[in-house]
């Protein structure tokens, strides 16, 4: 009860800190995805941070750097441990 409880509690956090209307600058980088700059109030579902983190991560080192790279994975790691959670709470 207690796992299941914390994992509501940290989609909830994860879902106020990340923005669905990032704004993409020039250079490809969604503003907003690492720093929370420049995002509007409308908060993203899990899915959604999933798939634009993954979007993110495709662009690789061409948009990218290797410190933001690490963070952007761990971001992801982070939010897909969460979902999977969600999805078997029995375990």
């Amino acid at each position: 009860m207690k796992r299941v409880i914390s994992a509501v509690f940290g989609v909830a956090l994860l879902s106020v800190s990340f923005a669905a209307n990032a704004t993409i600058q020039s250079n490809g980088k969604v503003v907003g995805l690492l720093d929370g700059k420049n995002c509007s109030n409308q908060a993203a579902s899990l899915p959604e941070k999933i798939t634009r983190l993954k979007m993110e991560l495709a662009h690789g080192d061409k948009v990218h750097t290797p410190e933001e790279m690490k963070i952007l994975k761990g971001m992801l790691k982070e939010a897909e441990n969460t979902m999977h959670e969600l999805l078997e709470p029995g375990k």
